[in-house]
C-alpha cells in the first residue's frame, strides 16, 4: 500500500506518455514498471552481484547488471531518454554528481530526472547504514544549479506503521522523502 502511493506520485510527476524511453537506475527488481500505465521503452540498471539472471517473473523491460559507481555503461551514454529515475538510490552512491551529469547528457530535450531521497532527518537518525549521503533542500538546489537544470522539490510523507516518530524541533515526520524533479 505505501509502495503503491509512492510510485503513483512518482509516475504522476514524470507525466509519462506512450512511446517514452525510460531509464531506471538502482531500481532493483523493476517494480516501478508495473506502475507505468503507458507503452514505453524501459531500461533498468542495477548492480545485483548475487543475481545470476533477471527474474522472469519480474521481467518488465531490458535489464543491465552494472555497478553505477563506475557511471553509466558506454552503451547507455549513447542513448537519449525522456525520463530517468533514481528512486531512493542517490544517497547510496558515492559518485552521484558524476552520475547525474551523465544522466543529464542522456536526456532528450524537455527530459526529466526524477529523484526520491530521504531527508537529512532520516539520515541523522541512522535509519540505514548504507546511506552515504544525506540531502537537504539547499543541497538539492545547489545540485540543480551545478547541473544547470530547473528543479522542483516536493516532500512526500509516507507513514510506516511501526515508525511514527516526530522530530520535535521541526515537526517533520521521521520518514519524509523528497520527490525531486530536474528538467533541462
Amino acid at each position: 500500500m505505501v509502495r503503491d502511493i509512492r510510485f503513483q506520485k512518482v509516475i504522476k510527476e514524470a507525466n509519462i506518455q506512450d512511446g517514452f524511453k525510460i531509464l531506471d537506475l538502482g531500481g532493483g527488481d523493476g517494480i516501478l514498471k508495473k506502475y507505468i500505465p503507458k507503452r514505453v521503452d524501459y531500461l533498468l540498471i542495477d548492480y545485483l552481484p548475487k543475481r545470476k539472471f533477471y527474474n522472469p517473473l519480474t521481467k518488465v523491460g531490458d535489464y543491465i547488471n552494472y555497478n553505477l559507481e563506475d557511471g553509466l555503461p558506454e552503451s547507455v551514454k549513447k542513448q537519449k531518454f525522456d525520463v530517468i529515475f533514481l528512486l531512493e538510490f542517490i544517497e547510496h552512491i558515492e559518485n552521484f554528481k558524476s552520475l547525474l551529469f551523465q544522466c543529464k547528457n542522456c536526456l532528450k530535450d524537455k527530459g526529466k530526472i526524477i529523484i526520491t531521497t530521504p531527508t537529512n532527518h532520516r539520515f541523522i537518525l541512522g535509519e540505514d547504514p548504507t546511506h552515504i549521503h544525506c540531502f537537504r533542500k539547499s543541497n538539492l538546489y545547489n545540485l540543480a544549479k551545478m547541473l544547470e537544470m530547473k528543479i522542483k522539490i516536493k516532500g512526500t510523507y509516507i507513514r510506516i506503521p511501526k515508525i511514527e516518530i516526530l522530530i520535535p524541533s521541526s515537526n517533520i515526520l521521521y520518514n519524509e522523502v523528497f520527490l525531486v524533479t530536474l528538467e533541462k
